[in-house]
């Protein structure tokens, strides 16, 4: 079986893992230091990449730095507060918080939706009582603190791959990881640039209640006019729903003779055997899944090295593994129109396994943004428990070399780019979906 490539963003992002118990425990010096130490050899067993960044020596004085400013007991927040930078690593590596955030309160988070672009904050959702503040006001402070500062802030804390992270991930999370990084506050005093000016007002927090919104179906489906349709694929998971429904779907194309087909893949990850089956019902032709990956090994994955070391050479600590092309499962109800796949900086983890090979065997054309995820990057979840502030510590364990990185490219790039501006982040239009229909107006256009 394949790999599961999970994203686990969403383990230190759920406002639900956070206690209301308003008597945190302060942990010893000794108790932190001997996390700390812990840490630091665990993730140097487990993750694939983390020796070759303590050779940085910058890195390195990080970790050096930390624990030498332990000097006085701290709670489980200011822990992670402190190691969480030095954890994140890549997309699949953090630190899962479930403890106390104090002052208790009942209603602690930033009130607003965010977009972040060019380096400037734009209040998307109001969700104050300040019903005045309207959508696309700048925030130019939060709390006496400069916006960029408090995203450049933020950014070190948001598990992400390289050294930059796109904003609309930390646009995303924004109400979330502010408050791990801050804290708690009952109200929050902003300045705003509206086109009247500049005024700093205060604004009560909110509950992590006024965050909650109808989650997308994993599938949506339509048929837009007799030559088209638009499917949209969440993640690559709930795999008995996921075949049934795909199958239904593409049964549908052939009997209604659609000749083009949107698919939106700009979310989700899950299970690349899925995006394996998504692909058999656009080609017939072989691919190769990855080019190679490099699994770390250590005690804690001795299992998995010893039922997959028959596909790959055990080399200076690493089951290293090269993959041949595969065939396709064949499908009688294959489509046989052409294809435009939505994608973006949402399509990480099994969605970028999905689109690279996509794009490197021309399967379809690419519309939209670069993936997010660098075609070599890590993935693979393992995970250790720190024996005082029993965090734990989710690491990826393997580096993978995706379809293209044999080309020397960096990320999935699309055959279209579409970039919105600020006026469509904010209203929610659906811009590229209207450029991909353009784009196939245009194509018929050419076949009359």
């Amino acid at each position: 079986m394949k790999t599961v490539l999970h994203l686990v963003l969403v383990l230190c992002c759920s406002p639900t893992l956070f206690a209301q118990d308003n008597t945190p425990r302060y942990y010893t010096p000794a108790e932190i230091l001997e996390d700390i130490q812990f840490l630091e050899t665990s993730l140097n067993d487990i993750h694939p990449t983390f020796s070759q960044s303590m050779a940085d020596a910058s890195y390195a004085q990080q970790w050096d730095s930390v624990k030498r400013n332990i000097d006085k007991p701290l709670t489980k927040h200011d822990v992670f507060k402190l190691l969480q930078p030095l954890v994140t690593l890549d997309g699949h590596t953090t630190l899962r918080f479930d403890g106390k955030i104090q002052p208790k309160l009942d209603a602690p988070y930033f009130p607003f939706r965010v977009i972040i672009n060019d380096d400037r904050l734009y209040v998307k959702d109001n969700l104050s009582s300040d019903t005045s503040i309207m959508t696309g006001t700048i925030i130019e402070s939060i709390n006496g603190i400069p916006s960029t500062d408090v995203i450049n802030t933020l950014a070190q804390y948001i598990p992400h791959d390289s050294t930059f992270i796109f904003p609309s991930k930390i646009s995303d999370v924004f109400h979330t990881f502010y408050r791990l990084v801050y804290g708690n506050f009952a109200e929050f005093s902003i300045t705003l640039n509206e086109e009247g000016g500049r005024k700093t007002v205060r604004v009560p927090g909110v509950s992590g209640k006024a965050f909650r919104t109808k989650s997308r179906p994993q599938f949506e489906f339509d048929i837009i006019n007799p030559a088209t349709a638009y499917l949209s694929v969440g993640t690559f998971k709930n795999t008995e729903y996921f075949l049934s429904y795909v199958d239904s779907v593409f049964t549908v194309l052939q009997q209604k003779e659609i000749d083009y087909l949107i698919l939106d893949k700009r979310s989700g990850g899950g299970f690349t055997t899925l995006a394996d089956s998504l692909l058999s019902y656009l080609t017939d032709q072989p691919y190769q899944p990855y080019i190679r990956k490099s699994v770390k090994i250590s005690e804690t994955n001795r299992d998995y090295v010893k039922d997959n070391k028959s596909k790959g050479v055990i080399e200076n600590g690493y089951l290293n593994i090269s993959y041949i092309p595969e065939n396709p499962i064949p499908r009688v109800n294959r489509f046989k129109g052409n294809t435009y796949i939505l994608m973006g900086h949402g399509s990480y983890s099994a969605a970028t396994y999905f689109v690279s090979i996509i794009k490197s065997n021309n399967i379809a054309a690419l519309v939209g943004k670069n993936s997010a995820q660098p075609l070599v990057s890590n993935g693979d979840l393992n995970r250790v428990k720190l024996p005082n502030t029993q965090m734990w510590c989710y690491s990826s364990m393997s580096t993978y070399h995706f379809s293209g990185s044999e080309n020397g490219n960096i990320l999935v790039t699309p055959d279209y780019c579409y970039i919105p501006d600020i006026e469509e982040l904010l209203s929610g239009r659906d811009g590229c979906l209207e450029y991909a229909k353009r784009l196939i107006q245009a194509e018929n256009n050419k076949r009359r």
